[in-house]
């Protein structure tokens, strides 16, 4: 079987682990900054596994990250407002192809 690599690079990236506790739910996230996905950074759920490429322009749409991060409707504001303080802008990288 051959393998065909589109894009194979590294970078030094900032990582941050955070636990949130709202009244009632905990949120365990890992964001990762980098200028790759066009300077979106990744914001991993590690409760539910799943994960959502974000800039500071996609913390509005709340039609688009809460349901995918499971965040419950109650805590969208204090997670929305945690999330302005840490999406900070990237420059994306140059596209090479």
């Amino acid at each position: 079987m051959d393998i065909t690599f589109l894009m194979d690079e590294s970078e030094l990236q900032s990582n941050r682990f955070v636990c949130l506790m709202t009244e009632e739910h905990r949120y365990d996230f890992a964001i990762i900054n980098t200028r790759q996905f066009l300077g979106n950074s990744i914001v991993l759920s590690l409760q539910n596994h799943r994960m959502v490429l974000m800039c500071e322009e996609d913390i509005e749409d709340r039609d688009y990250w809460p349901q995918r991060l499971g965040i419950e409707a109650g805590d969208i504001e204090a997670v929305q407002s945690f999330l302005y303080g840490v999406l900070g802008a990237l420059e994306p990288a140059e596209l090479s192809y």
